[in-house]
């Protein structure tokens, strides 16, 4: 659990070095890590502040700053004079700490989700995650489903260490959300997500109901149309004889008068 450091110290110096580093190199690369040279004297003494960053590896380098700098910003407000902290959001990751943890693995589960469940979609879903590898892997299905798969590991990792953590990702995955629409496993490390969408049949049946309801819709107009001038025609054929009957009378009222 990470301490806490005094406003003014040395290490607070050292972490806004460490920050303006993650920042600045966020608009020329997608991952990178740093490690400041320490406190020689003074709180905190003899710790250096170590720290990465690394974004989607779909995400271009612009919005790839964007989302670091961003998180960066909200290190004061969700870890205030904290020794050591993480933010991981949908684009990117931003970690430090005054232990140093480069290079080293960490599978603790970090933030998991499970979508609406749906038994249908367990097939795709397996497919889906047995495509996915590191240490950036993304996978399309054409199948009856459309779906997304993506895996990624933070760049310390090297790649013995990275299948170790994606491996235990997906295989969450497969636990908790293998009936699910979409699933999110976000390790210390790595992470593994998925998204299946809807079925390529179902446009089609939406269509065709959608067409059978405007023919409905059009005949049940003509009806009612048709049955108005009926209903037009009857009600004139009663009241013109009506009428007529009407003046007859009073004119031999008047005669008779």
């Amino acid at each position: 659990m990470a301490g806490n450091y005094s406003a003014g110290s040395p290490y607070e110096s050292d972490l806004n070095s460490l920050f303006a580093s993650i920042v600045n190199s966020a608009s020329i690369s997608s991952y990178n890590h740093f490690t400041t040279a320490g406190s020689v004297s003074g709180q905190g003494a003899g710790y250096a502040a170590h720290g990465l960053y690394q974004c989607r590896g779909d995400l271009s380098l612009p919005d790839c700053a964007t989302c670091v700098a961003g998180v960066v910003n909200q290190f004061a407000g969700v870890c205030p004079q904290k020794t050591g902290g993480v933010v991981q959001v949908v684009g990117c990751l931003v970690k430090y700490d005054c232990a140093n943890f480069i290079g080293m693995e960490n599978k603790t589960v970090a933030f998991r989700q499970c979508g609406k469940a749906d038994a249908a979609v367990a097939k795709t879903v397996d497919a889906v995650l047995k495509g996915l590898s590191g240490p950036v892997g993304v996978t399309k299905l054409n199948a009856e489903y459309e779906a997304i798969g993506m895996s990624q590991c933070v760049g310390d990792l090297s790649v013995e260490m990275c299948e170790d953590c994606l491996g235990e990702a997906i295989q969450q995955l497969r636990t908790t959300c293998s009936a699910a629409v979409s699933g999110d496993m976000f390790l210390g490390k790595c992470y593994a997500r998925y998204m299946i969408g809807q079925s390529k049949h179902e446009p089609h049946n939406k269509h065709v109901k959608r067409v059978i309801i405007i023919v409905f819709s059009i005949i049940a107009s003509i009806v009612a149309l048709v049955l108005l001038g009926f209903l037009i025609y009857y009600l004139r054929s009663w009241t013109w004889p009506l009428s007529l009957a009407m003046r007859l009378k009073d004119i031999l009222n008047r005669r008779t008068k």
